[in-house]
């Protein structure tokens, strides 16, 4: 059925994020170094600014009322020796919440990547501190099911979800939680390992408004798309990003009027990757995505190219006018993590905090 058919269901209000400045290092050893090389001058330099960015974006969501919860930097011990989560400033794939008869439950997280495993064990920790009940995708006793909720978003307003699976999360994931959550979810097979997550080429927008990248658009000379049989647009090979059976039915749910194609340029700089939170304050949504705060960069034709901003003059436009007036989009310098295949989204996982 057509997006406008689902019922209401409320857009998440509240933030958390983790905050550290050691994005990168794998122990406390390699991070107290004192005789260091110049690269790893430049290490330090990347992991300073990071946080530093961070910082600015948590301190720019909560200008906009909304509240921010800081998770706690994560550590583990091992043979007498701390060590750290490098990744672990991308809070948003530990899991994903939900609320569900005004209770809010928590999906942690299960990770593909060696490296990433242990990450969730802190942000479950939260989410009991906010109430959350923990929802785990398998039993102790079984063999864990792959899910990272950077392929999990949900559609402003409505109660839907879309959860991506065939690179960090597996397929049985779906199964799962559209039995345990009371929304609908649909499932979007994800074709590149560049686009791992769901939130790197899909953000679903207020008012009914669909954020697309699907891979490299073919067009005519006057800059027209091509389309096949089925009226799909034309894509150079390899660069596909979702099934073309996914590609179709996202056509079906939302108008395809309403549907903004991102460009590969804005892709790789994160332009799918904003995040979407409706403010306490003014009851507006907002939209928080990379961009610098120069006008001089803006005026660059380079600069979607050199990763100053994730979404054109074009888009930004397209998706206010589209959005009708119901949004603010709030550009945050961000791209020190995008060398790292991530940006705003990735950093903060969303949810929805009932009026008390």
């Amino acid at each position: 059925m057509p997006i406008d058919d689902f019922p209401f269901s409320e857009t998440p209000n509240a933030a958390l994020i983790r905050l550290t400045n050691k994005f990168g290092y794998k122990s406390e050893e390699e991070f107290g170094k004192e005789d260091i090389s110049f690269d790893e001058k430049i290490r330090r330099l990347r992991a300073g600014l990071v946080y530093e960015e961070m910082c600015h974006l948590k301190q720019q969501i909560e200008a906009q009322g909304i509240e921010v919860f800081a998770v706690d930097e994560d550590t583990y011990i091992e043979n007498n020796k701390t060590y750290y989560y490098p990744y672990q400033v991308f809070l948003t794939d530990t899991g994903h919440y939900y609320t569900s008869k005004e209770e809010l439950f928590f999906i942690p997280g299960y990770f593909r990547k060696d490296a990433r495993q242990g990450e969730e064990k802190t942000p479950i920790k939260q989410a009991r501190k906010l109430g959350a009940r923990i929802q785990p995708l398998s039993q102790s006793d079984e063999q864990g099911i792959y899910f990272e909720g950077g392929d999990f978003l949900k559609a402003p307003d409505r109660a839907l979800y879309f959860l991506g699976y065939g690179q960090r999360t597996e397929k049985k994931a779906y199964a799962v939680i559209s039995q345990i959550i009371d929304e609908q979810v649909i499932p979007i097979q994800l074709l590149r390992k560049e686009f791992f997550h769901l939130d790197c080429c899909l953000t679903p927008l207020p008012n009914d408004v669909l954020l697309l990248y699907e891979g490299e658009y073919i067009r005519d000379r006057q800059a027209r798309l091509l389309r096949n049989k089925q009226g799909l647009p034309l894509l150079i090979k390899h660069t596909q990003t979702i099934s073309d059976y996914h590609r179709a039915y996202l056509r079906k749910l939302y108008h395809p009027e309403k549907i903004i194609l991102l460009s590969t340029p804005e892709a790789i700089a994160y332009g799918a990757n904003g995040l979407i939170l409706k403010s306490n304050a003014d009851f507006r949504f907002k939209m928080f995505v990379n961009g610098s705060s120069g006008a001089t960069e803006r005026e660059s034709e380079f600069a979607v190219y050199d990763h100053f901003f994730s979404l054109s003059e074009k888009t930004r436009d397209a998706i206010l006018s589209l959005t009708e007036n119901s949004m603010d989009i709030i550009e945050v310098p961000y791209s020190s993590l995008h060398y790292a295949f991530g940006s705003v989204h990735c950093t903060i996982e969303e949810f929805y905090q009932a009026k008390s």
